[in-house]
């Protein structure tokens, strides 16, 4: 029986999607796995034992270089944040709330604004002002191609994990950058102006031998339960915990003193 390393795109109920050498194989997980209470997700690095007709068994899980549990991936080297200011309007609470949890679990995050062609010059400067020289910003369109070639190189030789608001564009990028993707698409609701969810499950796609995307259900809200202590969300803004240093009151919130 031949044993291979291969890493996890796709999760359905108990069977694990595998990539390994270049194949593709459905997986089950090894009865052991349970027992020590290891639950693989998508973005793990695995070894299986291969079975007949591309079928295997998960044997093992490496150790993960980081992990998210909304949505539940691991590994990821790099947040997508896709955002866009027009159709739907850009909400700077969510987005904030976005960040806080990205800081969270400590992955770099690079920022998307897309839909360029929807936008002026003044909301591009106002995104600017705000965020530039904290997260690397790419301003991309589907429509005429506007920075899509810039985005594919930083996804290079990476995992990266696109994430954001329903409607702002996220799986028509992943159409546009990875050739063998073919993510549903939907409209906006006229009358909420939010996006429709298409993305139904979180699925990794390989766009070359050491580039991989993942696209994730969309969401509008987040959970930032995690935030047990209000002293900490200060040290979730970048930009915060630059100043912080200038302070001579280091407990200070900059709320109310």
């Amino acid at each position: 029986m031949t044993t291979k390393k291969g890493l996890i795109y796709k999760i359905q109920k108990e069977l694990y999607f595998v990539f390994a050498d270049k194949e593709t194989y459905m997986c089950k997980g090894r009865g052991i796995l349970r027992e020590k209470k290891i639950k693989p997700l998508v973005g793990d690095y695995v070894d299986i034992s291969v079975l007949d007709s591309n079928e295997g068994i998960i044997e093992g899980v490496y150790p993960r270089t980081s992990e998210l549990v909304r949505p539940p991936v691991a590994n990821i080297d790099q947040i997508i944040l896709v955002l866009s200011i027009k159709s739907p309007n850009i909400n700077l609470n969510l987005v904030d709330k976005y960040l806080i949890m990205l800081e969270h679990y400590d992955i770099p995050v690079i920022m998307v604004i897309n839909k360029k062609d929807l936008i002026t010059k003044d909301d591009q400067i106002m995104v600017e002002e705000i965020y530039d020289g904290i997260y690397p910003i790419y301003f991309t369109s589907t429509y005429s191609n506007d920075g899509i070639d810039e985005l594919k190189q930083a996804l290079k030789g990476k995992i990266s994990s696109f994430a954001g608001p329903s409607g702002v564009g996220k799986s028509t990028l992943l159409n546009m950058i990875g050739h063998n993707i073919n993510v549903e698409t939907g409209d906006i609701s006229n009358k909420t102006q939010r996006g429709k969810h298409t993305t139904r499950h979180t699925e990794l796609f390989e766009v070359d031998e050491s580039t991989y995307i993942l696209d994730t259900p969309g969401f509008s809200s987040l959970d930032l339960s995690f935030i047990d202590d209000e002293k900490k969300l200060r040290l979730l803004y970048p930009d915060f915990r630059k100043l912080q240093k200038e302070c001579k009151f280091q407990n200070c919130q900059h709320l109310e003193e």
